[in-house]
């Protein structure tokens, strides 16, 4: 691949004590991209033009998903409406998200939900994923509300002594509305999204 990644909002440092890094338990940030370039798989070369990303930097140390079960929703979506990034992880819950939308950068703190509505069972690992979510982010700057539907996945194990802790990366598109202050509405229709889902799951023998 030979890829350009720019950025295009600030980044957003929210997961960890970044005044002590040396001994927190894990720190991450965010940051909403665009990559331009080509991607060759086999004798086929792909051109990437606007494509809408992030960059993640999580570093672990020692810090590993809910060992009770519950499952994190990483969520990011790009077109040329918007761009946005969300999760919800924990028990309660932890939600939190970030808006770039005509050149401002709109922090959602709270006022954040993530609701799964439909699940799926996955035939090849057994494990029941979330396929569908309804997402809406409130603020007085503004108001996401989109419906996110899955069409394809991968996923990985990381195996653990008592159990495993299972990723998987769900792609599909986002159908919805941004609603501004003024009333002014930016339709989202079939914009891509990307969901980072993770669960731990303990072994029962």
């Amino acid at each position: 691949y030979d890829l350009r990644i720019t950025s295009t909002a600030p980044t957003s440092w929210f997961v960890g004590d970044f005044e002590n890094l040396a001994t927190a338990p894990g720190f991450c940030f965010d940051q909403l991209t665009m990559s331009e370039g080509t991607i060759r798989v086999g004798s086929k070369t792909y051109r990437v033009s606007r494509g809408y990303g992030t960059h993640e930097h999580f570093v672990h140390t020692g810090r590993v998903l809910d060992s009770h079960g519950h499952p994190m929703h990483w969520i990011i979506g790009g077109g040329e409406e918007l761009q946005f990034f969300t999760f919800k992880w924990g028990d309660p819950p932890t939600s939190y998200g970030r808006v770039m939308v005509e050149g401002k950068f709109v922090p959602y703190d709270t006022g954040v939900s993530i609701d799964v509505l439909e699940e799926w069972r996955d035939p090849r690992s057994l494990i029941t994923i979330p396929s569908k979510w309804h997402i809406n982010m409130f603020s007085p700057q503004g108001i996401l509300d989109v419906t996110a539907a899955a069409s394809g996945r991968a996923y990985y194990l990381w195996c653990a002594r008592n159990g495993f802790v299972a990723i998987y990366w769900i792609l599909g598109t986002v159908n919805g509305s941004y609603l501004f202050p003024n009333g002014r509405v930016i339709p989202i229709k079939d914009m891509l999204f990307q969901v980072e889902w993770g669960q731990t799951i303990l072994r029962s023998f």
